[in-house]
């Protein structure tokens, strides 16, 4: 089995091509044509932003360095935050796998950063509701499969310590207790 090349690229909202990033490369984007990815937008500045992809390590998937360099600050839309945020001037931020960067504060040439491989047959990623359903499903019986393993722990500490008539202590008690309550209160 071939191993797949992990890389990264940034996709245009509107249409033009996809910006492939080399890991540890910097890719210049502006109007400047010496600029990798060129802008013809006079509100650009010839160089408007860099962008370095980081390859996954042991604590993400991959990311990216974004500094900006031109006149006009840049949009960053991060996951989980409700509003985009403005990155001035000579100022960096990370951004991960399907954030977004628009090169102008009016929103204008927005680029997605993707996390791709070389064995990706789709660029369509999304997940239907039906597949979220059913790892929805799987997760919560895993959650049910894990609640029956500790109450049959429970149980047979409590056989065990009731056949060798040790006094049960409410400590132990306790302490099994708020482990199924953790475990019943996860969000699933």
């Amino acid at each position: 089995m071939a191993a797949t090349t992990t890389y990264a690229v940034l996709v245009p909202e509107e249409k033009g091509q996809k910006v492939r990033l080399a890991s540890g490369k910097v890719i210049q984007i502006g109007r400047d044509k010496t600029c990798q990815k060129t802008i013809e937008d006079k509100r650009c500045s010839r160089l408007q932003a860099e962008i370095t992809f980081h390859e996954a390590d042991l604590t993400d998937i991959g990311k990216a360095s974004i500094i900006a360099r031109g006149r006009n600050p840049l949009m960053i839309f991060k996951k989980g935050h409700k509003d985009p945020f403005l990155l001035e001037t000579g100022n960096s931020t990370i951004i991960y796998d399907k954030e977004s960067v628009a090169l102008l504060p009016s929103g204008d040439h927005k680029y997605t950063f993707r996390i791709e491989n070389d064995g990706d047959e789709t660029e369509d990623d999304t997940v239907s509701f039906e597949d979220k359903k059913k790892v929805h499903e799987r997760s919560k019986e895993d959650l049910d499969d894990t609640m029956e393993i500790i109450n049959t722990h429970f149980e047979s500490k409590m056989m065990a310590m009731k056949l060798k008539t040790i006094p049960f202590h409410s400590k132990i008690k306790r302490k099994f207790t708020n482990a199924r309550k953790k475990i019943s209160m996860t969000p699933w």
